[in-house]
């Protein structure tokens, strides 16, 4: 499984991070689709983030650390269940450098229980996802743990892994990140 897991995060966001700075320094719009030697890019400006759809030139694995999902807050009900199809799920992921949250498209993870016949919150920690179909999601509000995020769409289950592989740290702890 180590093998599909190699460093890109970064990467990624350095470069996003970049092009939006010279596209918002030249007063473009950030309602584009961009090519370049890395690709077709779309940029979106939804009112607080800016969301990219990149294109990644291998598969974007990433390891999944831990995983949470917004618990119902009814007051007459268990405050131990979840619903899954009304909130996303969200996990804490790891390209073995860097960590980032990441937020489930619903149908993505109704995807998942279906082809795997369980849950996506029981016995995925550790185990190697990849991307397929997903956004960099940016904001300059907000928590700076919360600055730079991804959204997947959808995404392959590649399986499980026991231990944490390489020593990732928060991908918005970078400088490049708080500084922006």
């Amino acid at each position: 499984m180590a093998a599909f897991l190699s460093p890109w995060l970064e990467h990624l966001l350095n470069r996003e991070l970049h092009v939006i700075n010279d596209l918002k320094g030249r007063g473009d719009a950030l309602h584009i689709k961009r090519e370049d030697e890395d690709g077709l890019r779309t940029y979106f400006d939804d009112g607080s983030n800016i969301r990219v759809t990149p294109q990644i030139n291998h598969l974007p694995s990433l390891q999944i650390l831990e995983v949470a999902c917004r618990p119902i807050s009814c007051a007459n009900i268990d405050r131990t269940q979840f619903l899954p199809d009304k909130f996303p799920f969200k996990a804490q992921v790891s390209d073995t450098r860097s960590s980032i949250r990441v937020t489930f498209d619903i149908a993505s993870v109704r995807d998942f229980e279906r082809k795997y016949h369980h849950s996506i919150k029981r016995n995925t920690i550790g185990g190697i996802l990849v991307l397929t179909d997903f956004e960099l999601v940016i904001t300059s509000i907000g928590p700076q743990n919360d600055r730079a995020s991804l959204f997947a769409k959808k995404f392959d289950w590649k399986g499980n892994q026991c231990e944490t592989l390489g020593r990732p740290r928060p991908l918005n702890d970078e400088p490049s990140i708080s500084n922006s």
